[in-house]
């Protein structure tokens, strides 16, 4: 589809609806206004646009975004859900998505109930033109566009004064591909191409920066002190901080260039989140970054821009710990129950008043670990499917019970790029994540999209003699787990017991004997005790223990490398969440948080599945799965497992010589060969797979009622 631009001047009908609309409100005179277009025209009117189009399509109201609805404008409540991009095998810099797959992508989105897609950044020019076509088929329940301006994380500075000129150059960028009038160079880890499809009509707003940390804040502001309370063409901002400024200038630049260009206005909005936000939270300890800086712009005013402002927090119902623990917030009960997320969302609210606040991300995500706690079950992982399905419809519901003007989930799609502090010292290097999928860690696995593997490709380890409780041992490895899969003589029933030692680094290293006290031909360093139905506990030698070691706090028995032990104390495996604290005045403490990541999930194959199950049982077969970091492998690809020297900098590792087990049921004791799988440097095929609790979140969404377009 071409455009036709008039060089120098905008589309001549958009440039008119905008002086009769826009200006007239703006004590723009009217006379003036077509005076000018008329003088500016050089050439014939272009030909008319096929898209609708309106000067000001959408606005901000006291509290809410409005769409333009004609002869009025209605409220639109967003329903919306973040779209990433870094499929698996892919860094978000390479834009790897398919054609087919936004195009599939948006059409279950809006099957679901979305009514709003968000990105962060510009994406290729084949996402604007599968955007295009769905909303083309889909006239009377399209989704509207949140389009971000991504603000690079890479600064060495920490001025973000040192960003302005890349950036207001990516703000043109966005705009004008945004209008379809965009040809961009290549560029590395950025879109580029040539843009010429026109989905302005339905961007509903642009999101200018990121979260940005505390201390680039405090920096900015120290530096330039004299560039204070702002004042542009279109937004002024008194009272804001050189940091504050710098964000008001920005989205002055939009408002401009899309002014400018094509005559149409629209809301703008920043990125922020809890730890800059404009509230005090005294339960913050002296200690704590989390409260030090603040972002407001509640008195921004955008005098000449006519779109309106509204604030986006990122949002998350268990961090940072103010959001748990301020009692004022701990309160505050829903239809489920205390919920202090609904109370910082009540105070939030109260604090912008008229101004509208979207929660830009929320959600729970599905991982196998926790990464902090939150009130009454919303924690930072830990989730079944079903579980997290239903805590993403409660945070909807607490989102339009907060009277918010919606909320984005977070997110459409696990991402396997993506990093996690609490697994920081345990999945490295970071260049390499994208190539497997910890399920572990919880910034992975925030998608209502998953990606499979398909069944593992099982090779027969041993096979025993005739008599024993196990007669076959079956093994795999793949991107997510290694797997073990035991052939039994008898069904395993409630009162049996089962032990499995893994040595996963080298023969002459790990402990000889198993948590019983059976002493063995194999040195371990984990250890699964099965017993029974219902109870599987995974151990880890006391040298090789990490418990603590992103906050660095091991004791001195914990090596973070295997040693050769005899009868040396096995320990639970467990991760350290959050140490002792205190609030600001030293007057409430509150103690260690732990998760027992080392508690396995078993379930009889008759039961429903879940994606937390580590044991399955079937008859006389019995298949176990362990994520790769509750066993030290940093790094499946490369069979590399932790081998850390304490008194270095960084973290250590070792290639791995296979994973061999010895396996200790009613006395038959099994010592396997080591198995070896292979490496790889391209991540494997994926199937896509739509979790269990999306049709859970599904209801509880349309259990909101009809406020503003929906599908």
């Amino acid at each position: 589809m071409s455009r036709v631009r008039l060089e120098g001047s905008v589309h001549f009908e958009t440039r008119l609806l905008y002086a009769l609309v826009v200006a007239a409100p703006l004590r723009v005179s009217l006379g003036a206004a077509l005076a000018s277009l008329l003088c500016c025209s050089d050439g014939p009117p272009p030909s008319v646009n096929p898209l609708p189009s309106h000067p000001l399509p959408y606005r901000t109201g006291p509290g809410t975004i409005e769409r333009f609805a004609d002869p009025g404008y209605e409220t639109l409540f967003v329903r919306g859900v973040n779209l990433g991009v870094g499929i698996p095998g892919t860094q978000p810099g390479q834009l790897a998505p398919s054609r087919d797959q936004y195009s599939r992508w948006m059409k279950r989105m809006g099957e679901i109930g979305f009514n709003v897609l968000r990105v962060y950044t510009l994406h290729l020019p084949h996402f604007y033109e599968e955007f295009l076509r769905y909303n083309t088929d889909h006239p009377d329940h399209p989704l509207y566009l949140m389009q971000g301006i991504w603000l690079d994380e890479h600064n060495p500075s920490g001025d973000i004064y040192d960003q302005t000129e890349l950036y207001h150059q990516e703000i043109d960028h966005v705009v004008d591909a945004i209008h379809g009038e965009a040809e961009i160079p290549q560029r590395y880890g950025k879109a580029f191409g040539q843009f010429n499809v026109d989905v302005s009509p339905w961007v509903l707003a642009w999101v200018v920066g990121r979260e940005v940390m505390p201390w680039e804040v405090a920096l900015t502001n120290r530096i330039h002190p004299d560039d204070a309370n702002f004042e542009g063409l279109h937004v002024r901002a008194p009272g804001s901080t050189p940091f504050e400024s710098w964000i008001a200038a920005s989205m002055d630049r939009v408002v401009d260039r899309e002014r400018t260009r094509y005559g149409v206005d629209r809301p703008v909005s920043f990125s922020s989140w809890p730890t800059l936000d404009p509230l005090v939270h005294p339960i913050e300890g002296p200690n704590s970054d989390e409260d030090k800086e603040k972002v407001d712009l509640a008195n921004i005013d955008l005098f000449d821009a006519p779109g309106g402002f509204f604030k986006i927090f990122h949002a998350y119902p268990y961090y940072p710990d103010f959001m748990v623990e301020t009692p004022e917030f701990a309160d505050v009960e829903d239809a489920w129950g205390r919920n202090s997320y609904l109370g910082y969302l009540h105070a939030l609210v109260e604090h912008y008043g008229d101004i509208p606040v979207v929660i830009g991300e929320f959600g729970v995500p599905t991982s196998w670990g926790n990464a902090h706690y939150g009130q009454n079950g919303m924690h930072h992982g830990g989730h079944d499917e079903a579980l997290a399905g239903f805590y993403m419809g409660r945070m909807f519901h607490n989102i339009r019970d907060a009277k918010t003007a919606g909320g984005v989930a977070f997110a459409w799609m696990d991402e396997w790029w993506k990093r996690t502090w609490i697994t920081d010292e345990l999945d490295f290097p970071r260049n390499r994540r994208f190539l497997w999928h910890n399920v572990t860690a919880a910034e992975q696995n925030f998608g209502l999209l998953a990606f499979g593997l398909g069944e593992p490709s099982f090779v027969e380890l041993a096979r025993p003699p005739r008599g024993g409780a196990v007669t076959a041992v079956f093994v795999a490895a793949d991107a997510s787990f290694f797997h073990l899969r035991l052939e039994l003589t008898q069904p395993f029933e409630s009162t049996d017991r089962l032990e499995i030692g893994f040595d996963t680094y080298r023969d002459d290293l790990g402990e000889s004997v198993l948590p019983s006290g059976t002493a063995t031909g194999v040195r371990s360093e984990s250890a699964l005790v099965i017993d029974g139905l219902e109870n599987a506990q995974l151990y880890v030698t006391e040298a090789y223990d990490s418990y603590g070691i992103w906050h660095g706090t091991g004791g001195a028995q914990q090596r973070f490398h295997s040693i050769a032990t005899d009868g040396a104390p096995w320990v639970p495996v467990r991760w350290k969440n959050n140490g002792t604290h205190v609030d600001s005045t030293e007057s409430r403490r509150f103690p260690e948080t732990l998760t027992e990541i080392g508690r396995l999930g078993i379930r009889r194959s008759d039961e429903p599945a879940s994606n937390l199950d580590a044991i399955v049982i079937s008859d006389t077969d019995m298949h176990i799965r362990v994520p790769w970091t509750l066993l030290q492998v940093s790094d499946p690809s490369r069979l590399t497992v932790l081998d850390d020297d304490r008194a270095t900098t960084g973290r250590e590792t070792a290639v791995s010589e296979g994973i061999r087990v010895v396996i200790e049921k009613q006395n038959q004791r099994i010592e396997t060969p080591r198995y070896r799988w292979k490496g790889w440097e391209k991540a494997p095929m994926t199937v896509e797979r739509e979790k269990a609790g999306v049709v859970v979140m599904q209801q509880m969404m349309l259990e909101l009622g009809p406020q503003g377009p929906s599908p």
